[in-house]
């Protein structure tokens, strides 16, 4: 032996720790060094160190001594406390394959060295990385892939896959971690449909949460119904249902990784990426389909040809991909026509006919209010529809993150904490570097302020679309704030801001995924106060921002008894921490007894249980939009005179709504600094709005 390893013997190795990488494709193929260890030190306790992601990965294996999950968030005292543990266990080999600092500070005497020449012939990552082990003397031949499955995993598949009787399945991948890497959506779709309707196989889509998009659009270019699995499996699980299969088609992506490993015919579309570094893990068997153009592989995360972009993509057929099938499955066939039609309609429009080179990473950013945000959700699904294959991202603030997370035309969320993590100066420069790499061509400030239109300057953003106002001197385009006129809604003043870039809104409807999670929470704060699912639910708002907007607390009560007394309606109280004191006031004012939930829900716990309810009643405030989402009907209270914050401009959108805004006469509207009392708020009494209730009911 040589190296360091020659300088010792094998069975004083007791502890070894290895650190894994972050991305699940990249841990797959660090598991033969795992492997390799395991064999080579029988007796030693190995510990792996890996990410979140990779958990599923090494979760139940048998022969490992301990998992430690390392998160690259966590604040640094749980970060410190980590390596203190580290420290305190005395490894005696420790194999980094991130290549960080901590061997050299865990005093670790046997260690991978970074800094070491890597063989020539080692191209492939699997090959780099147990080079590492050979460089300290360690025999790597017979390395092997290991991804244990359990006899639950394997039941659990089974009963997924019982639908299919036995028939031969392919599994498809369309999903990667990066847009630039993936095949296009409507070639996918039209190899399925071929494989499916002419070949007798049948098509099995996988996917995690990142390829919800992905997946809906080619279930909709498709004219046969695969089985759909999109998150329906863990690592485990889709190990052993690829291992089930005739074929796997997929991008360079995790599942590739796998299929080759396993044994199983795969066939990978390669683009900006090298195949010799990231390729199937084994040749025979696999087969990787690219187009070796000028530029190829660039490996680069945006595409440097600007006059044909994704070429290397998209130039590869329907037709070469099904010669390609042919050959891994050994069966003879004719290779159908695959120019027939894609079915169409009017919500998805020209979709189909979108070209490769109209991909680009965009950036939308909303950072005021709650209601604000649900009045941006159409303008998310206008510019999907615009440019299907493009990776788009919402900037939010914290509280608003509820809104957009789970919207399945989003590829990100992307959290802007103004007056937390990014209030110092340093905070938001590193935020402005982290923007800087996901490196957006395009941003849309949906609201404009100083800091929303001078970040994506310093980020580097090339094309910058805004407002007319708030340092607009950064924005490449912008058109005139005209908001404060009122002429026209919210949401729809929002959309003209799309229009400037050719985006046109097919619907207008708003949307707020609700999670199964904060279904649940709901369902047991319910249970405490003993209602039902038949329970007939009204919930009201009478909190609001100011003064100006929150009809009297008295009047809240007296119609929310009458719904009570009539319709033996369970009345659900709601405000945020700081309105906490009116929903007090209401709930002290009523003769019947109500939930008082205020401050007691998330806004996707609200979003929750404003679905279960028959009506929601609120003055001027961000859930009345959150209800409407949901399609729960609403009746709204305004007082305010001024044009720009009237109903015409931020009224409910939902069919089933009722608006009460009453003019007393006054002119011009102080609006906060009113000194009559609100008037305008008096003027709408209890009778109407019950009155309205029971129109809205039946």
């Amino acid at each position: 032996m040589t190296g360091q390893m020659s300088k010792m013997d094998k069975s004083r190795v007791k502890r070894i720790l290895v650190i894994t990488l972050s991305n699940v494709g990249d841990i797959i193929l660090t598991t033969p060094v795992v492997e390799v260890l395991l064999r080579e030190f029988p007796r030693a306790q190995l510990d792996v160190m890996v990410g979140p992601r990779g958990r599923e990965i090494f979760q139940y294996h048998k022969k490992l001594n301990k998992l430690i999950i390392y998160d690259k968030r966590a604040p640094f005292f749980e970060k410190f406390k980590l390596f203190l543990k580290l420290r305190s266990a005395r490894y005696n080999l420790v194999v980094d394959l991130r290549h960080t600092i901590l061997p050299f500070v865990l005093g670790t005497r046997y260690k991978t060295n970074p800094f070491q020449r890597v063989p020539e012939e080692a191209t492939h990552k699997k090959d780099v990385h147990l080079s590492r082990l050979k460089n300290l003397g360690i025999d790597t031949s017979n390395s092997g892939f290991h991804i244990p499955i359990e006899e639950t995993d394997k039941r659990y598949i089974g009963n997924l896959l019982g639908a299919l009787k036995g028939k031969p399945f392919i599994v498809a991948a369309p999903g990667a971690k990066s847009h630039v890497k993936r095949w296009p959506l409507k070639h996918f779709a039209e190899l399925s449909d071929i494989l499916k309707n002419d070949l007798g196989y049948e098509v099995v889509l996988i996917g995690d949460e990142s390829d919800r998009v992905v997946i809906e659009r080619i279930l909709f270019y498709m004219k046969t119904e695969p089985v759909n699995l999109l998150e329906k499996t863990n690592i485990r699980q889709l190990t052993y249902l690829i291992g089930k299969s005739k074929l796997l088609i997929t991008n360079d992506s995790a599942p590739m990784h796998v299929g080759s490993a396993c044994g199983i015919p795969t066939l990978a579309f390669f683009g900006p990426t090298d195949e010799k570094k990231y390729g199937p893990l084994t040749k025979a068997g696999s087969k990787v389909l690219r187009k070796n153009i000028r530029c190829s592989p660039c490996e680069v995360p945006q595409c440097v040809n600007k006059e044909n972009r994704y070429e290397c993509l998209k130039s590869i057929s329907v037709e070469e991909a099904l010669r390609a099938v042919k050959e891994l499955l050994s069966e003879p066939f004719e290779v159908p026509n695959s120019t027939r039609p894609h079915r169409s309609d009017s919500t998805y429009g020209d979709r189909l006919n979108e070209e490769p080179q109209t991909v680009q990473r965009i950036l939308l950013t909303r950072t005021d209010r709650i209601g604000d945000v649900v009045l941006s959700t159409p303008a998310i699904k206008a510019m999907r529809d615009k440019f299907p294959a493009s990776y788009i991202a919402f900037m939010v603030r914290p509280y608003a993150k509820d809104i957009v997370e789970g919207n399945p035309y989003l590829d990100e969320v992307i959290i802007y904490d103004k007056y937390g993590k990014q209030k110092s100066l340093f905070g938001t420069i590193k935020f402005v570097f982290e923007l800087r790499k996901k490196k957006f061509d395009r941003a849309f400030m949906l609201h404009p302020t100083n800091r929303v239109h001078l970040i994506p300057y310093l980020a580097g953003i090339p094309e910058r679309i805004g407002y007319d106002r708030k340092l607009a001197v950064f924005l490449t385009k912008k058109i005139p704030h005209l908001k404060q006129e009122g002429k026209k809604h919210e949401l729809e003043y929002t959309l003209d801001l799309l229009r400037t870039a050719g985006v046109e809104a097919k619907d207008k409807e708003l949307f707020v995924p609700i999670h199964e999670k904060d279904i649940g929470k709901i369902d047991k704060i319910l249970e405490e106060y003993h209602i039902g699912k038949d329970i007939f639910l009204v919930a009201v708002n009478p909190g609001a921002s100011s003064a100006s907007k929150r009809w009297p607390a008295k009047n809240f009560a007296s119609v929310c008894d009458s719904l009570a007394k009539k319709y033996k309606a369970r009345i659900l109280i709601i405000s945020n921490n700081k309105n906490m004191e009116f929903a007090t006031a209401v709930r002290d004012s009523m003769k019947y007894e109500p939930v008082d939930l205020a401050g007691r829900t998330t806004v996707g716990e609200l979003a929750a249980m404003l679905s279960k309810c028959r009506l929601f009643i609120s003055n001027d405030s961000g859930p009345v939009h959150i209800a409407c989402a949901v399609g729960v009907p609403v009746i709204s209270i305004f007082g305010r005179k001024n044009p720009g914050l009237s109903p015409k401009r931020w009224g409910p959108t939902g069919e089933k709504s009722v608006v009460f805004h009453k003019d007393v006469g006054c002119d011009p509207c102080l609006a906060e600094a009113c000194n009559l009392g609100f008037k305008c708020l008096e003027a709408t009494t209890p009778a109407e709005v019950f009155e309205a209730a029971e129109k809205l009911l039946y």
